[in-house]
């Protein structure tokens, strides 16, 4: 993901303006004549039809070309970049596109290696001594003995059921390290889970899980959208969910009630997670 930062920002200047972001001009007898920087076209246009296939034509090629390089859009991002293809593709000027491209994409052009703000906390957090050991507590009663054949015995959730609809919502929290090398060391974590059922009862929706350490720099980030690839159950441990944080790592909770966690890495327990909705 580093090298796709530079990468991205100058594929719009170039790429995007030279391919997808034409100088368009309407001429009165019905032409629309498109110039790029290596060429010019005339398109006789017959119809409303023609301007709506063309449209579509250029909302594909801009969803694809974002697609190929990797990108994942959040919820506000899809809905501003759907707010900006609905508008005529005339509307604005190459330059005018190129800026605001930059702006609803905002959050992928960041650079990965500057600092982060710290995730906001709620004011219920508090990481004194005293918390820490409670959760500790109630963690350590569902600690599982073989963490990867665990998780490979679940199954990402499929159905939009009363479990689903339990952990929706936004929460912040702490990420309570007991591994060698940084025990004791508290990160910050933000879950959103933001699913909902399609016409067939099917998990879709957005997910994101972000873990910030005590500087706030942002270290490690999964998201994901569209069908659910993040959220697991256990045939055999029904009330309890996996939430995966990366391929090697997961959190291990109950359902309800829902926000202390076992945290795992490699197969091994490495922390406690406690979470409060927001």
């Amino acid at each position: 993901m580093k090298f796709l930062i530079p990468t991205f920002t100058l594929a719009l200047g170039f790429i995007l303006g030279k391919y997808l972001f034409p100088t368009i001009e309407t001429k009165k007898d019905k032409e629309i004549v498109y110039k790029t920087k290596t060429e010019t076209k005339t398109v006789k246009v017959l119809d409303q039809s023609t301007l709506d296939a063309a449209k579509a034509l250029h909302g594909e090629a801009l969803l694809l070309f974002l697609a190929n390089i990797g990108l994942k859009l959040t919820t506000n991002e899809k809905k501003s970049l759907d707010e900006y293809l609905a508008q005529p593709i005339e509307t604005f000027t190459p330059e005018q596109r190129e800026a605001k491209l930059k702006t609803i994409l905002a959050d992928n052009l960041k650079d990965e290696n500057a600092p982060r703000k710290a995730i906001k906390k709620t004011e219920n957090e508090n990481n004194n001594s005293t918390t820490i050991s409670n959760v500790e507590s109630v963690a350590n009663n569902f600690l599982l003995e073989k963490p990867n054949i665990y998780k490979a015995q679940a199954k990402y959730a499929k159905k939009f059921d009363r479990r689903i609809r339990q952990i929706l919502g936004d929460y912040y929290g702490t990420l309570i390290w007991r591994k060698n090398g940084v025990t004791g060391r508290i990160d910050t974590m933000e879950l959103v889970v933001d699913f909902r059922g399609d016409d067939k009862g099917q998990v879709i929706g957005d997910f994101t899980l972000a873990i910030t350490d005590p500087d706030g720099r942002l270290y490690s980030e999964s998201r994901g959208t569209g069908g659910n690839k993040d959220v697991m159950l256990h045939p055999n441990d029904p009330e309890m969910v996996i939430i995966q944080a990366s391929p090697n790592t997961f959190l291990h909770g109950k359902i309800n009630p829902f926000g202390i966690f076992n945290y795992y890495q490699d197969g091994e327990h490495v922390g406690y997670v406690q979470l409060f909705k927001n």
